[in-house]
C-alpha cells in the first residue's frame, strides 16, 4: 500500500511507481536513479538545478521574493520537460523533501560524471584511444 493514499499510482509508469511506494529514502533513491538513468534527463536536471541555484543567488543579492519563488518553478519546468520527452511522468510534490534531496544528490553525481544508468537505456559510450589517455 502506498504511504500516500491520495497518490494516483495507476497513472505513473514503472519504475516511477515504485519510487512513490518506497518506504525509505534509500529505496526511493534506488528507483529515482532508474527514472533518471538517461544522460539527457540527468543533463536537463543538472541545468534545471543550476538555474534554480543561480536564481536563488540572484534573489538573495537583489532581495527579490519574486525571483526566489521563480527558482523552484524554473527547476520543475525544465526537469518535467525532460521526463515528458522520455515518455515518463514523475510527481515531485508527492515526496517533496525526498525529491529535493535526490535532486541535489543527482546534481552532485552528474557534475562528478558518476551519473547512474539503467540497463537497456545506456547511452552509447565512445571508446577513448589509448594514445589520448597517456601513461
Amino acid at each position: 500500500m502506498s504511504p500516500h493514499p491520495d497518490l494516483d499510482i495507476d497513472n505513473i509508469p514503472d519504475p516511477a511507481k515504485a519510487m512513490y511506494e518506497a518506504e525509505s529514502f534509500d529505496e526511493f533513491w534506488h528507483h529515482y536513479q532508474e527514472v533518471h538513468a538517461s544522460r539527457s534527463v540527468r543533463t536537463a536536471h543538472a541545468v534545471a538545478t543550476s538555474m534554480a541555484l543561480l536564481l536563488l543567488a540572484r534573489a538573495i543579492a537583489k532581495r527579490s521574493l519574486v525571483t526566489a519563488l521563480a527558482a523552484p518553478i524554473v527547476d520543475y519546468a525544465i526537469a518535467q520537460a525532460s521526463h515528458r520527452l522520455e515518455g515518463e511522468r514523475t510527481q515531485p510534490m508527492r515526496r517533496p523533501w525526498w525529491h529535493l534531496r535526490a535532486e541535489l544528490k543527482l546534481f552532485r553525481s552528474t557534475l562528478r560524471s558518476k551519473g547512474h544508468r539503467r540497463r537497456g537505456r545506456r547511452d552509447r559510450e565512445v571508446p577513448v584511444p589509448e594514445s589520448l589517455i597517456g601513461e
